[in-house]
């Protein structure tokens, strides 16, 4: 995989924090041992780990719920299925299907409880310099890390190290190793799915920028240190990202500058950069070979002018190579601009949404998702495309090549109807949660410019419990799910 500059733009399960075993005694209604509590039905459906025995539980939620969607709903937001953790620090196994499972570390807030949800941040790590070394969360800094721990004391924050290369070729698997972090989280502590933040640093970063581009309706902002990601002509590719995939989520991206230089623009900067005279080559300063300050100094400026012209929700903090946040002489400004960032909450995407992407895992959108890709995932080398291009307009030859091979989901919504139109998309779901539509009235739906919806949706309590068992996300199910075979782009 050839690289590009982008100028422009924890190993043994703790049983105690584990999902609790909840006794169907302990929750049916006092004085009624007949009649168990719809609570009581949820936590069953929700620790079966059998698919067939969690379809036929679906059928006793809807005979104790009397096949009110809305209780069932209620009933989920205020399902308990955790247990108060015996140590605030340690680690946990996330199950990758195909694959090895992920060594996670974890922290606590020193007031954490089951009684509330907590907010959630997720660092990923990347190369044998990891941000964290030692044993369990007794870890030091391998080399310098910005974001300081004090920011984020109030969160759950969950650490892992990923296998996977960083990089456009190798994004779906990213996605899927972070979406099944975050599940794993859900399930042994309680969390805020609306506060959910990435986080990476260096090579780390590298890796959180693919899962931000492809995975970012899950949460509700990424903090990008010291980092840039690797894509095809990043001139197309991240405008066209940024246009689509990154429009809505908020990013706090932290560029390093050389020492003793305030202006990011200052042409000393990358100069100096090229030969650092602090550190040794593999010294706490000395970034990733791939990753050179004047490159990161370079791109940060470059996302700056791009969020200006896109209006994109992207705040850019510059700050002295080898210091962290809490050292820097803008202390005070790049603090309360971190304070600000992780206290939004994720906005849910129920209008507009639009997806550009490569392989199927990453083809969700919120409201719609791919389920089946049509045609053959985009497995060429990028080199290829370049070389291929040497002898025509290179960059009008890259996009049309890109938007060829990438897939893309664009959903409009109306009153009571939706848009859609799809590249490379063999089936789509749309999820409806309430106030999306009025259940009472038909709704139609298009797609590709033919009409395949024009009747009433019924809520459906089977697609909820089955979505939010997908995702362990109890606080926004959806109340019902429209299931469409595509059988071309033209369809």
């Amino acid at each position: 995989m050839v690289r590009f500059s982008l100028l422009f733009l924890c190993i043994i399960p703790l049983p105690s924090s584990r999902a609790a075993t909840v006794s169907a005694d302990a929750l049916r209604a006092p004085g009624d041992e007949g009649t168990p509590k719809l609570a009581d039905v949820l936590a069953r459906y929700f620790q079966t780990e059998d698919a067939r025995a969690r379809k036929a539980l679906v059928e006793d939620v809807r005979r104790v719920a009397d096949g009110a969607v809305d209780e069932v709903a209620a009933a989920l937001a205020e399902l308990e299925l955790w247990s108060e953790p015996e140590a605030s620090e340690g680690k946990f196994e996330a199950p990758i299907a195909g694959g090895s499972p992920l060594h996670v570390s974890y922290r606590l807030p020193k007031d954490y409880s089951i009684e509330r949800r907590f907010p959630l941040l997720v660092t990923i790590q990347k190369s044998s310099r990891r941000l964290f070394v030692g044993s369990g969360w007794a870890m030091r800094p391998a080399f310098p890390q910005w974001l300081p721990a004090s920011a984020t004391e109030r969160f759950v924050h969950v650490s892992y190290f990923t296998p996977t290369e960083a990089t456009f070729a190798a994004s779906g698997t990213l996605g899927a190793e972070f979406r099944a972090v975050v599940r794993e989280a859900r399930r042994r502590f309680r969390i805020d799915s609306d506060r959910i933040f990435l986080h990476g640093e260096w090579e780390g970063g590298e890796a959180a920028w693919q899962v931000a581009m492809f995975q970012p309706h899950l949460f509700a902002g990424a903090i990008l240190v010291a980092s840039i990601p690797d894509l095809p002509y990043p001139a197309t590719m991240y405008r066209m990202m940024a246009g689509s995939n990154l429009n809505r989520l908020p990013l706090l991206v932290a560029t390093p500058v050389a020492r003793g230089l305030s202006d990011p623009g200052d042409p000393r900067a990358s100069a100096r950069a090229e030969t650092p005279d602090s550190g040794t080559k593999d010294g706490p300063d000395s970034p990733p070979p791939n990753a050179s300050l004047g490159r990161l100094t370079a791109a940060g400026r470059a996302i700056e002018l791009l969020a200006a012209e896109t209006g994109s929700p992207w705040k850019v903090l510059h700050y002295p190579l080898g210091l962290t946040l809490e050292s820097t002489a803008a202390e005070s400004e790049s603090a309360a601009a971190l304070a600000s960032f992780l206290g939004r909450s994720r906005e849910m995407q129920t209008d507009n949404v639009s997806r550009v992407f490569r392989y199927p895992s990453q083809g969700d959108a919120g409201w719609v998702r791919q389920t089946k890709f049509l045609g053959d995932v985009w497995e060429a080398e990028v080199i290829s495309i370049e070389a291929r291009s040497q002898a025509t307009d290179s960059v009008p030859y890259a996009y049309r090549v890109l938007l060829d091979k990438l897939a893309s989901i664009v959903g409009e919504r109306g009153d009571q109807s939706f848009e859609i139109r799809t590249h490379h998309c063999g089936g789509i779901d749309v999820l409806l949660r309430p106030g999306d539509v009025d259940w009472s009235k038909p709704v139609t739906v298009r797609i590709n410019g033919a009409r395949r919806h024009d009747s009433v949706v019924e809520p459906d309590i089977a697609a909820m419990l089955e979505e939010a068992y997908r995702d362990w996300e109890f606080q926004h199910p959806p109340w019902a799910r429209l299931r469409f075979s595509i059988r071309s782009d033209g369809e």
